[in-house]
């Protein structure tokens, strides 16, 4: 009772303001400054003036804008952490700007502090270690040599270390997180192949025994992406494959053909239990795709020779299904084939074929991908080759591709935005621009886009 009414409270103070906090990102640089993306939601968007507390003094401008990415006016207030927003309209606002009074540092410790009215996701820096949290321990996702921690609302803190990368301790604290993390999900998801990690793993102890401390982080590091990556497949298999079957049971008992169906989720059952989790979910996908329409068959009934009076007769009955088109009418169209038109009748379909759509890479064989910063000239020359082969590319794409390299493979639209000082919009343009030439992936991370360089089949 006690926590609702705090936030109650807190939301009632910041009503008064004229505003409601709603999300907040922030990336931590080596050198001790913060990047922060902070959004918030207006009460009255014709209101002359609201101010808006912020956390830290910016080191740069503020830029406030909508979320079209059409600037807002804004002052300092009072304070230097006082912003005040005059919205012209706008119920939606980002306020991006970088400060340098979140991190204390105590030599090679240092500390992140903020008292943070929303849940946030905080992007650490570089080759850092947490080594202490307050008052809550935050959710974690590896990103190459990166952390992306995600704290609840409140007063929190997280101490790290800088500078680490390639010693033993730092190794060490690697593969124990791994080791972990492969132990967690296996316990939460019983039955669940983790294959890659758990090799990625054997690995990483290989090299720490050889006292190669940084090849013994990267492959522990990759593990743990590894084992998010197939967690995340195998939910999605459980899913498709429970749709799938829930379907073709039901297209079975309204007599309709599910020979090729049956065929593909079978194919999916020999993916799932070998963890090949990806394609088993496409097969499944891929079987509900191919449940056929009602099967129009004729069913002979033969009649016995009738005795009575001596007369020799033979006749046949022939009994017929009732007319498809009627059925149909009564059937509520399935969604996976109620956009496509239905020919009746139709012909027994061919064996199934494997899925033409190109199925998802096991999460195995993208743990290639370089992932420490000795590996950014490696990076470099692969986008390098990339950009000589793709000549039609426009500089600014060639640019973010660049930045991603140096950026170890993976960087926020946040990022990428700050960067270059573009809006929104066009990045978000420009990363779709490269998602359709097959050199970036976007997957979400902590509620924020991550866009990671697709490395399939151009490593030397």
């Amino acid at each position: 009772m006690s926590l609702v009414f705090m936030l109650l409270m807190t939301r009632s103070a910041y009503a008064q303001q004229g505003y409601t906090p709603d999300s907040l990102f922030i990336v931590l640089y080596s050198v001790g400054d913060a990047l922060i993306e902070y959004d918030i939601k207006t009460d009255d968007p014709l209101a002359d003036s609201i101010s808006v507390n912020i956390f830290g003094n910016p080191t740069t401008d503020p830029i406030v804008t909508d979320l079209e990415d059409k600037f807002i006016a804004s002052r300092t207030g009072a304070s230097p952490n006082e912003l005040l927003i005059t919205p012209a309209g706008a119920t939606d606002i980002r306020i991006s700007y970088s400060t340098s009074d979140l991190v204390s540092k105590s030599g090679r410790e240092w500390t992140f502090a903020i008292d943070s009215p929303v849940s946030f996701s905080v992007k650490m820096p570089q080759d850092s270690i947490a080594i202490q949290f307050g008052n809550d321990v935050p959710d974690q996702l590896q990103i190459g040599s990166q952390t992306l921690l995600t704290f609840p609302a409140g007063n929190q803190t997280v101490t790290y270390i800088v500078g680490l990368l390639g010693t033993d301790v730092s190794a060490t604290i690697a593969i124990k997180a791994a080791e972990t993390s492969i132990d967690q999900e296996k316990k939460d998801n019983p039955g669940i192949i983790l294959a890659g990690a758990e090799e990625l793993l054997a690995r990483a102890k290989e090299a720490y025994e050889a006292e190669k401390f940084i090849d013994a982080e990267r492959f522990a590091r990759q593990a743990n992406e590894n084992v998010e990556t197939t967690v995340e497949d195998y939910a999605d298999a459980i899913a498709a494959r429970n749709d799938a079957r829930s379907k073709i049971q039901a297209a079975e008992s309204q007599g309709r053909d599910v020979s090729g169906a049956n065929a593909l989720f079978a194919q999916s059952t020999q993916q799932f239990e070998a963890g090949d989790y990806a394609n088993a979910t496409n097969s499944a996908e891929d079987a509900v795709r191919a449940i056929g329409g009602v099967q129009q068959n004729i069913w002979p009934y033969g009649l016995g020779a009738a005795v009575a009076g001596g007369v020799a007769g033979a006749f046949y009955v022939m009994k017929r299904r009732q007319g498809p088109r009627q059925q149909a009418a009564l059937v509520d169209p399935d969604p996976a084939t109620a956009s496509e038109p239905i020919h009746w009748p139709q012909p027994p379909p061919p064996a199934p074929s494997p899925p033409s759509v190109p199925a998802q890479e096991p999460a195995a064989k993208l743990s290639g991908i370089p992932e420490s910063q000795l590996d950014k000239e490696l990076l470099s020359g692969i986008v390098h080759r990339i950009i000589e082969e793709r000549p039609h590319l426009r500089q600014e794409d060639r640019d973010v591709l660049v930045f991603l390299a140096q950026s170890e493979g993976a960087a926020f639209e946040s990022e990428v935005r700050s960067k270059f000082q573009l809006p929104k919009t066009t990045v978000w343009r420009l990363v779709k621009r490269l998602e359709r030439e097959e050199l970036v992936e976007i997957r979400k991370a902590g509620g924020q886009n991550l866009i990671k360089l697709r490395f399939e089949g151009r490593q030397p």
